[in-house]
């Protein structure tokens, strides 16, 4: 006998008694985030009983379903920011000819950005009161000096090392500025959320996530401390 191991939207197990209890439970709730863990065992159907949930879902308009596969993206730098820049980005796809989801979505992304530096300038927190460089400080200065010694150029001229200085200026600079502001980003982040939810005109947003189980201590905990901090 040969059984597919793929996932499938298709009731093969007797699961759909599941599914319509998560259906139920996400309409049941419609203005309050509710976050609902399917478990078991390996190959015991959670990825099927998913499927069926997102097929009967999406069958409602106003409702938009956004599957995220945790394990794809294991190894990424900062789990936190692939699961906000993935669900802005299937909302966009969502919307294609919406100028206001576009401009929206725009706003959220660039403050992903900052949020993104303000990571970094936890190392140099931590460096400045004990003078020890952090494991990505020192990736950072390692890129930029491997950057400079791999010119082209016979030699290093001394504009190749007035731009590095340069460059780590202004790192540290914005650094210092974003590690400061980052409770106003944090707050102005939801907001811009909002709005990008609203301008994408749906009742509630479902994230899918899949394979956690899957994936490293370390990548499952960013992927719910995402969804505890933005969702």
């Amino acid at each position: 006998m040969f059984l597919n191991d793929q996932e499938t939207a298709t009731d093969l197990l007797y699961y759909n008694a599941i599914s319509k209890t998560v259906v139920r439970l996400i309409k049941d709730t419609p203005d309050t985030p509710i976050t609902i863990g399917v478990h078991g065992d390996w190959g015991a159907g959670k990825s099927s009983v998913l499927r069926m949930t997102q097929a009967e879902l999406e069958s409602d308009g106003r409702v938009l379903c956004i599957w995220f596969n945790g394990w794809t993206f294991e190894g990424f730098e900062d789990a936190k920011t692939v699961v906000i820049e993935t669900i802005v980005d299937e909302l966009k796809r969502a919307r294609p000819g919406s100028k206001k989801v576009a401009d929206a979505a725009a706003k959220v992304l660039k403050r992903v950005d900052w949020l993104k530096v303000a990571r970094k300038a936890g190392g140099f927190a931590f460096t400045a009161m004990t003078g020890i460089p952090t494991a990505d400080q020192l990736k950072g200065i390692y890129d930029l000096v491997t950057s400079v010694v791999t010119n082209p150029s016979d030699h290093i001229s001394r504009e190749d090392l007035t731009g590095a200085a340069e460059k780590i200026g202004e790192y540290l600079n914005e650094g210092k500025e974003v590690s400061e502001q980052l409770p106003e980003h944090i707050h102005k982040f939801r907001e811009e959320f909002k709005d990008l939810l609203d301008a994408a005109d749906i009742d509630q947003l479902v994230v899918i996530v899949d394979d956690l189980d899957r994936c490293l201590p370390k990548t499952a905990i960013e992927t719910l401390e995402a969804i505890r901090l933005f969702l």
